[in-house]
């Protein structure tokens, strides 16, 4: 959603180290001194480490848009808060969830470069993907998607559309199927090769 105070952009997780929390910190103040109209949500429970981020944010020298509003018990209602879904997890995601969900619900994902990321977003189309590390090149992103609104919205949309692809009832079983098939498939030759 657009307000008057500039676009909201969010990192929804558990708020541990491994999931990039501390650079979605950096990339905050970073954006602080660029655009400082540029909002950030911190969305996800309150941690340890959480509350040393906040001790290190209270120090920065200028204001830095960044918010914790804490744990949001459904994820659709987290995704609603916001514009765009940040993803910089340090480790190498196997199933992005949040991403997903992002995605379906009309959200452009910026997000690192790895795991099962790239197989889900479609860079230029659904989001972007930067190298690890590279906050520079995601607030570029970030920069590109407020000045562009339109941009969102056609991301968001065909977003949408990837999840349905990769997420709809019916691929879900094709896939299942096609896993359980395989599976027996392995067993009878076994079975065959031990008689």
């Amino acid at each position: 959603r657009s307000t008057d105070a500039g676009a909201h952009w969010s990192n929804i997780s558990s708020n541990l180290p491994k999931k990039g929390i501390e650079s979605f910190l950096d990339l905050a103040v970073m954006a602080s001194r660029r655009r400082p109209e540029l909002e950030f949500y911190a969305i996800g429970p309150r941690t340890e480490h959480i509350v040393r981020l906040k001790q290190r944010l209270r120090a920065e020298a200028r204001p830095v848009n960044l918010q914790f509003p804490g744990y949001v018990a459904n994820s659709v209602d987290a995704v609603r808060q916001v514009n765009v879904v940040v993803s910089l997890s340090l480790v190498a995601e196997s199933v992005g969830r949040t991403i997903a969900e992002a995605m379906a619900a009309r959200r452009p994902v910026v997000a690192y470069d790895s795991g099962a990321v790239p197989e889900l977003v479609r860079h230029g189309r659904d989001g972007f993907l930067v190298p690890q590390s590279d906050l520079p090149k995601a607030l570029e992103h970030l920069e590109t998607l407020a000045d562009h609104p339109d941009l969102v919205v056609e991301m968001g949309r065909n977003g949408r559309d990837r999840a349905r692809q990769l997420f709809s009832p019916d691929v879900f079983a094709t896939q299942l199927n096609g896993i359980y098939g395989r599976g027996l498939d392995a067993w009878a030759v076994q079975v065959r090769s031990r008689a």
